[in-house]
């Protein structure tokens, strides 16, 4: 998946119609990198389309986890790296305040890190284009841990990024699952999928 190909294959709109909204939905669903058994990319040729992630069985069985937010408090972010003598990466990025201090879940975020998160972005639901997956190939690793009792409100602020080196061969993958007859992509469908694999454990 290396971004080798330089040069344009698509016109580029910034109308009425493609207004993005800001913000993700206050739900992100979050994998360890480690119990993915596969992942399907587009094998129309589409190297930012997964229709498919498949998890490891075994037991204990393999999770996924919900990271809730509130209001504005969950973001991602996609930066390039460039470089000059070989493809440019991207650093991939998810940004949100936990407000837990018990012991276990001290504990579970302490211990983060290898994740992949698949974010839902605010705005029109489309099959193609509302989720995204950050970290698919790489992981999400801890770059930023902070808490300060006098900065908002107490809370433990955070931020799971690409390492240096390792980052992702997109700014972004859109995980969409296909309904329908000719099937396309479907945004209900893949709501129902992200879903089942949560309500799977």
């Amino acid at each position: 998946m290396a971004q080798c190909i330089q040069k344009l294959v698509q016109d580029v709109f910034a109308d009425c119609t493609t207004t993005p909204v800001a913000g993700i939905e206050a739900v992100v669903y979050l994998l360890n990198r480690s119990d993915i058994a596969s992942y399907t990319i587009d094998e129309g040729g589409v190297e930012t389309l997964c229709t498919d992630i498949t998890l490891k069985t075994g037991t204990p069985a393999p999770h996924v986890y919900k990271l809730f937010g509130y209001k504005r408090n969950l973001s991602y972010s996609s930066e390039i790296v460039v470089g000059e003598d070989v493809p440019d990466t991207w650093t991939h990025s998810l940004n949100f305040q936990n407000y837990q201090f018990d012991s276990n879940s001290i504990m579970n975020l302490d211990q983060a890190g290898d994740l992949v998160a698949i974010v839902e972005r605010k705005g029109k639901k489309e099959g193609d284009g509302s989720f995204i997956i950050l970290g698919l190939e790489n992981g999400l690793f801890k770059s930023a841990d902070s808490t300060n009792s006098n900065d908002n409100n107490g809370a433990r602020v955070l931020t799971m990024s690409s390492l240096d080196g390792q980052g992702e061969s997109h700014s972004g993958i859109v995980f969409a699952k296909f309904a329908g007859t000719p099937a396309v992509a479907d945004y209900t469908a893949t709501k129902e999928y992200l879903e089942s694999l949560y309500s799977a454990e």
